[in-house]
């Protein structure tokens, strides 16, 4: 098994392990969100992202995964109770290749679900070994965690207040992006330098370094919904969410222009079609490239900043998973 397979594994035992000793079937809708009911091999379960993030960092820097696996169970639950209520909140009926948990049981039980999730993430970080953590270090990893997920939040609350609005700036964009979707990035790299000793300037630095993470992997999400070929990626341009193409062409676009892309996001219901009206004016505006070039410029920002506050710039192979992310 490759080393990154088994630190998914592990996470993913850690998980099950919790949930399987529970007999409320509650956690049986949390086992079943998180693809490891029966860990069935014939199963695709979802990657671990943030929670091999957490490991990688830990192992580059020199620390013992073994003993941070709490630390990565936590940020992938966190991660998951964002997942369930993105779900809820946008009506996405499948997630990872099955019904979405609301689908199935409904939004009520899934907002009880994601909210169970969440505690979670908060214990399972109380249980790191109190012999190789103190208090302190233990309570410094909840406090980004606690951060982290407030931060998402806040991103969250713009991202659907920017949802009926046509004026929304690129920097705007840029901030809600960096919070929604870089928030858990900064916090799995801030606990983990943490816990490995980093000083708290470090770890700050490295919080504020998801920051541009998110932007640039919600950018590349934003091109792959407008020009990719998996229509069950649009469900965010289908609720009228703005993609970063978008918001980039309003900011040069002609009075004309302006008034096309109008027609499309203030329609009461968009359908698949809807996005070829959008692909015209983008067209006539520079197409991709634009979006691409900008991608590519807060990527190289993001991963010099997580160099510059590692010892020595000796980020390793914490670089290339980062890179794997931002390309996927």
């Amino acid at each position: 098994m490759e080393p990154k397979d088994q630190i998914q594994a592990e996470i993913n035992r850690l998980m099950k392990d919790y949930l399987d000793s529970k007999s409320l079937p509650l956690y049986d809708m949390l086992s079943y969100h998180l693809g490891i009911h029966g860990l069935d091999p014939g199963l695709t379960i979802p990657k671990r992202v943030h929670g091999m993030l957490l490991q990688i960092a830990v192992e580059t820097l020199g620390g013992n995964p073994l003993l941070t696996l709490p630390a990565a169970m936590s940020i992938e639950m966190l991660n998951a109770f964002c997942e369930i209520h993105d779900d809820v909140q946008s009506g996405n009926p499948t997630r990872n290749g099955q019904d979405s948990l609301w689908w199935v049981w409904g939004p009520a039980q899934a907002i009880n679900a994601g909210d169970g999730m969440h505690s979670i993430a908060r214990i399972a970080l109380l249980n790191l070994d109190k012999q190789h953590f103190s208090d302190r270090t233990s309570h410094a990893a909840l406090s980004f965690l606690d951060k982290g997920a407030l931060v998402t939040f806040e991103g969250r609350y713009r991202d659907l207040e920017m949802q009926e609005r046509i004026d929304t700036s690129v920097t705007a964009y840029l901030e809600m992006a960096g919070q929604k979707t870089g928030a858990l990035y900064g916090s799995a790299l801030s606990m983990a330098a943490g816990l490995s000793g980093l000083t708290s300037k470090a770890c700050e630095g490295l919080f504020q370094s998801g920051h541009l993470i998110g932007q640039a992997k919600q950018i590349k999400l934003d091109i792959n919904q407008i020009w990719g070929s998996d229509s069950s990626q649009k469900i965010d341009f289908l609720n009228k969410k703005k993609l970063f193409p978008v918001i980039a062409a309003m900011e040069k676009a002609t009075p004309s222009q302006k008034r096309k892309l109008g027609d499309v996001y203030f329609k009461r219901v968009l359908e698949d079609s809807d996005l070829d009206a959008v692909l015209d004016v983008l067209s006539d505006l520079g197409g991709k490239e634009p979006a691409k070039l900008r991608y590519t410029t807060i990527k190289d920002e993001a991963l010099s900043i997580v160099k510059n506050n590692f010892p020595n710039n000796q980020a390793g192979s914490l670089i290339d998973y980062l890179e794997k992310i931002l390309e996927e």
